[in-house]
């Protein structure tokens, strides 16, 4: 059923959401989820992600890490 399926604006929206971005992801990306151009999905994921786990130093760390990014990078 899911095999054959690829990012489309329903499924990174979708993503995004259960991610729950804020203002912030905005500020970052220079768009809304709902702008987001295809050759930003993954970056908004990125994003959607280390702001989830910005709120604990080690947990971002930890993302970070998982990433393979450096806070210059992010």
């Amino acid at each position: 059923m899911t095999k054959g399926i690829r990012w489309t604006r329903p499924l990174i929206e979708a993503t995004l959401e259960e991610l729950y971005v804020d203002d912030h992801f905005e500020e970052l990306l220079g768009r809304a989820p709902g702008d987001l151009r295809s050759a930003q999905y993954a970056q908004a994921i990125a994003v959607a992600l280390i702001l989830r786990h910005s709120w604990h130093p080690d947990d971002l760390a930890c993302m970070l890490k998982r990433l393979k990014l450096r806070v210059g990078d992010a």
